[in-house]
């Protein structure tokens, strides 16, 4: 018998350690070890694990010995109950305490494949050009042949379309990996991508330098682009540098380390990168020597990486995004990444530990544990397409020879078909179908049996946008707020017709926050218009005023501080509050004050000392104006600030300062030209905005982005009214800027870039404006995605070294962020830079 004190060890998912307390056993384990001391052990599994029962076995073994010390019995397990694992009797006299291992029988890999693909399908309604929402969903879904919707995949090729239409034929201008995932995804759904509403998408691939300018990931998603359907690669326009398969195979290979592998930068191999090369060089491998070699040199390097548990990862654990590169590797290359014993570690595959990141209702986590990922979830299930795909003896989810690619008439058939009920949102539909059948020669235009559809269509369209621009035109007559019953009935009838559209036709609506900044304004006019006439109802002051002026006063003070400053007679109100005082402290002639210089103004007199009265009757100059004076002001409020406190107690109409620097304050923080306004800055500080920005900072910006999207871009600086310069707060400051509806987009971010580094901030959209805070200030962007990218996008010392830690990084990343790496090697600090590219494992 074994029979030894309590005292427990185990090991579970991703190494985690329990103790003799016991922790639930993880979903999802392959198998669990530990060492017991003790002759039998009771745990729990989770109560919300799905199924009518699970097998655990498992055998004592001395592994002193290597020899079997006695089998476990295996214990069907009903929800709720704590099974049982009792130890057989033996008689061993142990060198090593006896290990046990726990198969532990995951849920079926088929209901994982099926419930992922169900969510892809109805979270991802109108696939984009995008990492996440847009091309691996779309080949996940064409490569698992997923049943959609008549029209869903033209609804994809339109969005392409459209993208190309707006920018010119160009998806991006340095980053080639685009294109190389468009034509993928192109290929997946049987569409020509020689001629994408006229663009031939291969074009830019090419051009071989453009393609090489991201590193070695754009070589090797350019080759699986190319290879996919076997596409002839077109000629290159003289002055450029033609691609073809033999380069792009000789870059891959001429960037393997010397250990095997490939990294995007430094000289540690990466899985991802690893994978992926092996996945382009797949084709290659059974009649390429050189490629054969450096693949088997890969593939003993992915199996050296492989944790303990089966699964991959660098920096942060085993990940779902890197088991996915690897599955679909391994069954590029005809191996079964569920059975070679490669890729078995302590009885758990690639397989197992992909599916230990399955989310309830379908769908992966990028960690363990952790929430759905949308880029862990499309590239799980392209991977799990990739497998099953192998299962069934297909071809690999990136060799598409399989798929019958669409002609021409077909195509444009199916685009029209796509448009359906024209709404608002048909636009990009429309506009991608009438390209495509532009685009046809005239024998095949008279092919197209559905082109009244398509001009129906146009027309409908038509009046819709004619409709939004209607409200449109008449939100733009609102620029200059006046209180008048003319502005009030234009207002109303433009607040009226926007009510009209349906929700979709709002989100249309150019200058909308114009539309909601009016009607504010206006409201603050008619409520500072209520206190002007309670001021001017107060009259000569006499001793019966008191009411009169009570009820002006508590009027104001009701006010917004914005409100206060249209208050365009409260020096009035404090004239008459300070007569009314000397009246009934002993009439019209008794002097305030007991300084030594004598001052009347508006009927007062004042006793108060010299520095003061001079002061005052410097308000009281400034109040009268009828144009805010701002240098005069600056030179009013220094004065009074360096005032003793007995002087300051002098300065009766102080209140009138005050007013005045609140409305210098309401002018100097907000932008005329742009609308954008701080809070939480003193009065002098005045917000300029420049809409200009310097090219360079623009694109650098841009770079970092990946597919999302830059809606605006300013240079904002503050400026010390006081001191005439640049203003550095100590604290955050509030921002807001005038925004068009966002709704269309689930994400939406400021990217701050202060000349050395970029950073993302949060902010907020309500009543057409867009909130942020931030201490520093230089240039800002409002960067969106209709997809969830920007979660992807991390803080950075470098933009593009940032844009390295997102899906797209190790396909976007320039040659010149591999120099830097080597650079901060040089300095000593090349470990913090790697751990900043890599904190996020980057998925092509």
């Amino acid at each position: 018998m074994y029979n030894y004190q309590n005292d427990l060890k185990m090991t579970g998912e991703n190494g985690a350690k329990f103790g003799a307390g016991w922790t639930p056993l993880e979903w999802g384990g392959a198998s669990y070890d530990f060492i017991t001391k003790r002759n039998s052990v009771t745990f729990t599994l989770p109560s919300d694990w799905s199924g009518a029962s699970y097998s655990l076995t498992g055998a004592v073994t001395s592994s002193g010995y290597g020899a079997e010390a006695g089998a476990h019995r295996s214990i069907g397990r009903v929800n709720g109950e704590s099974p049982n694992l009792a130890a057989v009797s033996r008689s061993y006299d142990y060198s090593v305490l006896p290990k046990i291992v726990i198969p532990v029988h995951q849920k079926p890999k088929s209901d994982i494949y099926a419930t992922t693909g169900d969510w892809i399908y109805k979270n991802t309604q109108n696939p984009i050009v995008s990492s996440t929402g847009g091309e691996w969903a779309v080949i996940g879904l064409a490569r698992a042949g997923y049943a959609v919707s008549d029209g869903y995949y033209a609804s994809y090729a339109s969005n392409v379309i459209s993208t190309l239409i707006k920018n010119n034929g160009v998806l991006h201008a340095k980053k080639y990996t685009e294109y190389s995932r468009a034509v993928l995804a192109l290929t997946a759904i049987g569409y020509d991508v020689t001629n994408v509403g006229g663009y031939n998408l291969l074009d830019r691939l090419a051009d071989f330098d453009a393609v090489c300018w991201q590193g070695v990931n754009g070589p090797i998603w350019a080759l699986l682009a190319l290879d996919s359907h076997g596409y002839e690669i077109p000629v290159a326009p003289s002055f450029k540098t033609r691609t073809t398969r033999e380069k792009l195979v000789s870059a891959i290979l001429e960037k393997e380390l010397t250990s095997g592998g490939w990294t995007l930068a430094g000289n540690a191999a990466d899985v991802d990168m690893t994978a992926m090369a092996i996945q382009a060089l797949a084709p290659y491998y059974p009649t390429n020597g050189a490629v054969k070699a450096a693949v088997d040199r890969a593939l003993n390097k992915l199996s050296q990486l492989q944790n303990e548990n089966g699964g991959f990862g660098i920096i942060d654990g085993a990940s779902a995004e890197s088991s996915a590169q690897v599955i679909v590797a391994l069954t590029a290359l005809g191996i079964d990444p569920d059975a070679d014993s490669r890729f078995i570690k302590n009885g758990s595959t690639v397989v197992a530990s992909l599916n230990s990141f399955y989310v309830d209702g379908g769908g992966f986590s990028h960690g363990a544990n952790g929430s759905r990922d949308g880029i862990a979830t499309e590239q799980g299930y392209y991977a799990l397409a990739a497998y099953n795909r192998f299962k069934a003896g297909k071809s690999s989810l990136f060799n598409m020879s399989d798929v019958k690619i669409a002609d021409a008439v077909q195509i444009v058939n199916s685009l029209i078909n796509s448009i359906g009920s024209v709404t608002i949102d048909s636009g990009n539909t429309i506009k991608a179908a009438r390209t495509a059948y532009d685009a046809l020669a005239d024998s095949q235009k008279s092919m197209i049996n559905n082109l009244q559809a398509l001009i129906d269509a146009e027309n409908t369209y038509k009046a819709l946008i004619a409709k939004v621009d209607n409200v449109s035109a008449l939100i733009s007559k609102l620029n200059d707020v006046k209180y008048s019953a003319q502005f009030k009935a234009l207002m109303d009838e433009a607040r009226s017709a926007y009510n009209a559209l349906n929700e979709a036709e709002q989100k249309h609506v150019a200058g909308y926050p114009l539309l909601t900044a009016a009607e504010r304004k206006y409201t603050q006019l008619e409520n500072a218009q209520r206190v002007i006439e309670l001021i001017d109802a107060i009259g000569t002051v006499t001793k019966n005023s008191a009411d009169k002026i009570d009820a002006a006063r508590s009027a104001y003070d009701a006010l917004s501080n914005a409100e206060k400053t249209l208050v365009t007679n409260y020096s009035v109100l404090t004239a008459a509050e300070r007569k009314l005082t000397a009246l009934v402290a002993g009439g019209s002639t008794k002097v305030i004050g007991n300084g030594n210089t004598k001052l009347s103004l508006n009927g007062i007199t004042y006793m108060v000392d010299a520095e003061a009265a001079t002061l005052m009757k410097q308000i009281d100059t400034l109040t009268k104006a009828k144009k805010l004076n701002m240098k005069l002001l600056a030179t009013a409020y220094t004065a009074y600030m360096d005032m003793s406190d007995k002087l300051k107690a002098q300065v009766f109409n102080y209140d009138d300062l005050e007013a005045l620097t609140n409305k210098a304050g309401e002018e100097n923080h907000t932008d005329a030209a742009t609308g954008i306004q701080i809070e939480d800055a003193p009065w002098y500080v005045k917000i300029n905005v420049k809409k200009s920005v310097d090219k360079s900072v623009s694109d650098i910006i841009k770079n970092s982005i990946g597919s999302n999207e830059m809606l605006m871009l300013w240079d904002i600086n503050l400026i010390n009214m006081l001191e005439g310069a640049e203003y550095y707060p100590d604290a955050s400051i509030t921002l807001s800027a005038p925004a068009d509806d966002l709704s269309r987009f689930s994400q939406v971010r400021i990217a701050h870039y202060d000349g050395s580094k970029n950073e993302y901030l949060a902010c907020t959209v309500a009543d057409g404006r867009i909130t942020w805070q931030t201490q520093s200030f230089s240039t800002f962007a409002v960067i969106a995605s209709e997809a969830a990218t920007l979660n992807e996008l991390e803080n950075s010392d470098k933009p593009s070294v940032m844009a390295a830690t997102s899906p797209e990084a190790q396909a976007e990343s320039p040659m010149w962020v591999i120099v830097l790496i080597f650079a901060l090697t040089a300095a000593g600090i090349a470990a913090m830079a790697v751990v900043i590219i890599l904190k996020r494992k980057a998925k092509r």
